[in-house]
């Protein structure tokens, strides 16, 4: 037998079943419910996505996004996605048919375990046509001043200066690398005098500039991840550009020797993902500035390293960099012998490691800085450094960006990087990379 709900069992339900619909309907009502905002800027091959979540406050329970797209890119893969940090705010997709509308979809992570979502849609253009690639994927072309088998550049902050050292040793210098100045963004328009001109006589230009300037001490790599720079970076971008550098031989080393604790934006300080999406979203936002025919660097200082990471923990990959760098001299430990200077190419990072990583990544990479160096580590005037550097260099350069010569007493003065304090490494180095070169001019 069945029992009947009586009256006011009946009423008793059909309230529960109203209230728990009232529920539903306020939770889809609620103007404080978290919402995603994503805006899509096409470009050549290309779309700069980026977003945001309002109100300001639910930017605190996003644990991460889900970030992806719809349609066929040009190698073939269908729809993808991938799960960013929750620091992250933009993401350039690549490899994008043009004349193919694409809808771009953001959803964000709640630490509730709710999510809130957003779409936009873009059309990328038609990649500017480049040059026929040659049989070797080159990033960095060969300029060819110095008639060395790879680009041999000398740190010089001008361009008369770079040209004074070609004249000491004989051979033109391929470019120079320099230091932006670095306390406040104002300091990194500085010192640009002559740069343009010399990149469009063909020289390579390195410049070396940090995410933020120092001023922001110990939480830039926190900040920048969160993309708390994205404007200040968009607005240097756009200076750089409208200064004619923009160039294809200029390239942007971004966080040197970031593997060291010396440096307010060393990996220690937030950690190698703070790091690695602070270095995401600079090069993003200087591309989305105006610089998209500059090319981009990362390099580390030669291991052990204080941070405990390499360049594979904190690089965003190779849509991002284009060159792996290591600063490499005769120190921590000299190499005397041929099984000293197999185990210093060996650390992480070091030249060795450097280069097969570049070769796994498919980019370039580049001995940034290497010298004599003096000290308890220092190998002083040794000229067995410039034997085997020379020698490993010239083993496979097809990859090799470039070289730099580091003729500077260095920082501490005490280090003395510089020729005029080691005389016999001078004669080692200019038999190789100097007018006594059998390497022809």
């Amino acid at each position: 037998m069945t029992a009947r709900m009586t009256s006011a069992e009946l009423v008793a339900l059909l309230d529960d079943v109203a209230a728990t619909v009232r529920r539903h309907v306020e939770v889809v009502d609620d103007p404080q419910r978290p919402t995603v905002t994503v805006t899509a800027t096409p470009g050549d091959g290309q779309v700069l996505v980026g977003w945001s979540i309002a109100p300001e406050s639910a930017a605190e329970q996003v644990t991460g996004w889900l970030v992806g797209r719809d349609g066929t890119d040009t190698s073939g893969a269908g729809p993808w996605s991938a799960t960013e940090l929750p620091e992250v705010g933009s993401r350039i997709f690549r490899k994008l048919r043009a004349g193919q509308e694409y809808t771009f979809t953001v959803r964000a992570l709640l630490a509730d375990g709710a999510t809130a979502e957003g779409s936009a849609k873009a059309t990328p253009r038609a990649p500017t046509p480049g040059p026929t690639p040659g049989p070797v994927p080159a990033l960095v072309p060969l300029v060819g001043k110095s008639g060395l088998p790879f680009n041999s550049i000398v740190f010089r902050r001008t361009p008369a200066d770079a040209d004074t050292f070609g004249r000491w040793r004989g051979r033109r210098a391929d470019g120079l690398m320099w230091f932006t100045r670095r306390q406040t963004w104002a300091d990194f328009r500085q010192d640009w005098a002559g740069k343009a001109a010399y990149l469009d006589a063909g020289h390579l230009v390195v410049t070396r500039i940090c995410h933020a300037p120092t001023a922001e001490g110990a939480a830039m790599n926190t900040k920048g991840a969160a993309d708390a720079y994205r404007q200040q970076q968009r607005d240097l971008g756009a200076y750089l550009a409208s200064q004619g550098l923009n160039h294809p031989l200029h390239v942007l080393s971004v966080d040197w020797e970031f593997n060291g604790d010396w440096y307010p934006w060393s990996a220690r300080n937030g950690g190698a993902a703070a790091l690695k999406a602070s270095l995401r979203n600079c090069i993003t936002n200087l591309r989305a500035g105006g610089l998209t025919r500059v090319l981009f660097g990362l390099c580390g200082n030669k291991g052990p390293s204080q941070s405990g990471v390499g360049i594979a923990e904190v690089t965003p990959g190779r849509e991002y960099v284009d060159v792996y760098g290591v600063d490499a001299y005769d120190h921590w430990q000299a190499a005397f012998t041929a099984e000293q200077w197999r185990t210093e190419t060996a650390r992480d990072p070091g030249l060795a490691t450097v280069r097969a990583l570049a070769a796994r990544d498919g980019v370039m990479w580049s001995h940034d800085e290497g010298g004599n160096s003096h000290g308890p580590s220092g190998g002083g005037d040794n000229p067995a450094y410039w034997e085997f550097l020379w020698q490993f260099l010239t083993e496979d350069p097809t990859r090799l960006a470039w070289h730099t010569t580091y003729d500077d007493r260095g920082a501490p003065g005490s280090l003395r990087h510089d020729f005029a304090a080691n005389p016999k490494s001078t004669a080692a180095y200019l038999s190789h990379w100097g007018a006594g070169s059998t390497v022809s001019p």
